[in-house]
């Protein structure tokens, strides 16, 4: 089969003459167009292997502009044609990336060999393209094996942790007690191990993302050293940490996974640290114009600081000190065996902070110790977001509760049973959704503790026909806990989103369950107290940066007030109309609507971040990342996620208007 070419050029002789050129050369040429609209229709319709177009075209679209509609939307290679064009269209046209350039008058061998270039060019791009989506592919598959492995690994590691959990609870020698915290420590590190695996299956999918929101900069590098603490006094090591008195107190930015980082690097110390001490210093980075990264308007302020992890260990040979940030690497280090990690940890550490837009490396001496440093860039806040655990406690559980106990793992329902009548509580168990509903109708329950993946029906069906009313006979606003091995990125969000009260991953901690329980038995009725006044419930809340607004708007409450005005009257049809292109496209998502899906999201993210709406703003960023990836599932996953994040921003906004909007002197 022949390769075709569409010509389009508005002078006819010109035109027939290169057709008869191009079919001397064995190239078919079924359709000769004069104009840029009829051009792209043609393309369209014929899909030529390439297109040869005159830039100079007559009618209100030239030759780039046609060009650009081929080759972005139909994916068709074009090249060129051009008598003489102004430096301003010329550069227009290189801007376009054409596929190659012919200058009129052209000889026969100079279009052929044009025109041969180009096509392999396009076979190679579209050859990698295709190696790329299958690598993401296998990727994608890859995650979603390693998301199986970890849910059977949990449901092992619970029953596991928690049965230990209880027998430590009960009267023990020391031997005993001695063993069985040694079982629970081996656990809890093969836990550690496997949470490094599903980082890596994470970051080769893609789906590694940051949940940036306010927090206390000094809570979190303290919570690592107290978490690491009593390894560091078992060794006799001294554990310091400081942070520099110019470093913002509270900070935007992923608490979390910076702390993932902070105790990767600690825990290294310690364990190839004999003698000595571990100290952790926070520092700001200057820049070259000034102590900060200028603040541009409409962008939040960031700045760039430096952490160091400092240690008095064996040090890392000069030839390994950049091997050990690579996936699977381990220097060779003399020490005990158990010494031995997954060898995932640093290279998750260097992936982290090149999300926090940062870098990693380190300074060593053998014998004489490791200094670990990176960089993160991180938006300082006045609003730092409160510790969630903290605040007036949690009322108690006043009277013995009746629940019912789903899994479909023996082990999982035998825990939960001991666990729930270890506190006073009855319990029956159920293995599926349907018996679930079943149990649910015929008898009454204070509670109910569910797995999600489960033979016949999952917990996540049972879920949304109780709180849809489907389920006859079954109240809809009974206490549902999520207990599962389900422990990804935006999985407790998916099932909080399904009508879950609550969720806890396994292995089960017994004191985690409890105040699981306690939060979904009091979750109408939590005392007054807990709750800060609500001009501090609306300055705290991480989902609307007021203070950033009025900073760059000079404080400017009026237009403040304007500009959310104006957001909470077009949000709602911005996030309509990517709802609505995502709708319209194939199963496959159709590059044309994607690419308008992809714009319409991204102007309401444009729009979520000029008026202070963090989390809308980070929500947004998934739903283009799926997208772009053309996965429909993912993408509709997180359209739903920011369907909610919206209403909820909508909310928060309007509530600060009011608050806004009161005359000075008076309180809301």
């Amino acid at each position: 089969m022949s390769l075709s070419i569409l010509v389009v050029d508005d002078e006819q002789i010109v035109a027939l003459d290169i057709r008869r050129t191009l079919e001397r050369l064995g190239y078919a040429v079924p359709a000769i167009v004069a104009d840029g609209e009829t051009s792209i229709s043609k393309a369209s319709e014929l899909r030529p292997s390439l297109v040869l177009m005159d830039i100079r075209l007559k009618g209100e679209m030239d030759g780039i502009q046609a060009a650009s509609i081929i080759t972005g939307k139909l994916n068709i290679p074009v090249i060129y044609l051009t008598a003489y064009s102004d430096e301003a269209t010329l550069e227009r046209a290189k801007a376009s990336n054409p596929f190659g350039f012919l200058i009129k008058p052209f000889e026969e061998r100079e279009l052929h060999s044009t025109i041969e270039i180009a096509l392999l060019k396009h076979r190679s791009e579209r050859n990698l393209d295709e190696a790329r989506r299958r690598a993401e592919q296998d990727n994608l598959a890859k995650s979603g094996y390693f998301a199986d492995m970890s849910h059977e690994i949990r449901n092992s590691l619970n029953g596991i942790v928690g049965m230990t959990d209880l027998a430590l609870d009960t009267d023990l020698s020391t031997e005993q007690r001695e063993y069985l915290s040694t079982v629970l420590d081996s656990a809890e590190h093969l836990l550690s191990i496997l949470n490094d695996v599903l980082d890596i299956s994470r970051i080769e999918a893609r789906k590694l993302s940051l949940t940036e929101r306010p927090f206390e900069l000094a809570g979190c590098v303290s919570k690592a050293v107290r978490t690491v603490r009593p390894d560091a006094e078992k060794k006799g090591l001294q554990l310091e940490w400081r942070i520099a008195p110019d470093v913002p107190k509270a900070m935007v930015g992923d608490a979390g996974r910076l702390q993932q980082i902070l105790l990767n690097l600690l825990g290294n110390a310690i364990k190839f640290t004999a003698s000595g001490g571990i100290s952790v210093e926070v520092n700001t980075v200057q820049d070259a114009t000034g102590p900060a990264i200028p603040h541009a308007p409409g962008r939040q302020r960031t700045l760039q600081l430096l952490f160091s992890v400092r240690d008095t260990g064996m040090g890392i040979p000069e030839d390994r000190q950049t091997s050990i940030f690579e996936r699977y690497r381990q220097v060779d280090r003399e020490g005990p065996q158990d010494q031995v990690g997954s060898g995932l940890g640093l290279a998750i550490c260097k992936e982290l902070i090149e999300l926090m837009e940062g870098a990693i490396w380190v300074r060593s001496r053998v014998a004489h110790g490791s200094t670990f440093y990176f960089t993160a860039r991180l938006a300082p806040t006045d609003q730092p977001q409160p510790e969630r655990e903290t605040g007036a406690p949690l009322l108690p559980v006043e009277k013995h509760l009746h629940v019912l106990a789903v899994d479909d793992n023996l082990v999982s329902r035998k825990l939960l049973r001991l666990l729930l009548e270890k506190q006073g509580h009855t319990c029956v168990t159920a293995c599926n959704g349907l018996e679930m509903l079943a149990h649910l109708a015929q008898e009454r329950f204070d509670l109910v503790l569910t797995n999600i993946q489960m033979p016949r029906m999952g917990g996540l069906e049972a879920v949304r026909r109780i709180r849809s009313g489907i389920a006859d006979g079954v109240p809809q606003d009974i206490p549902i806990i999520a207990v599962t091995a389900h422990a990804l990125k935006g999985d407790r969000e998916r099932f909080l989103e399904a009508g879950m009260t609550d969720y806890i991953a396994k292995p089960i901690h017994a004191a985690r369950f409890y105040r699981a329980i306690n939060r979904a038995i009091h979750r109408d009725a939590s005392p007054a107290e807990d709750l800060p006044p609500p001009d501090q419930q609306r300055l705290l809340h991480p989902i609307l940066d007021t203070a950033g607004v009025l900073e760059r708007m000079d404080g400017d409450v009026t237009l403040v007030r304007e500009i959310w005005q104006a957001f909470l009257a077009d949000s709602a049809d911005q996030m309509l109309s990517v709802r609505e292109t995502l709708r319209g496209s194939s199963p496959r998502l159709d590059l044309t609507l994607t690419e308008v899906a992809i714009g319409a999201a991204q102007a309401l993210q444009t729009a979520a971040r000029n008026v202070g709406a963090l989390e809308l703003s980070v929500t947004v960023e998934q739903c283009i990342t799926a997208l772009r990836f053309g996965e429909r599932e993912r993408a509709e996953a997180a359209i739903m996620h920011v369907d909610t994040v919206l209403r909820h921003t909508q909310s928060v906004m309007d509530t600060s208007m009011k608050s806004l909007s009161q005359p000075e002197g008076e309180t809301p």
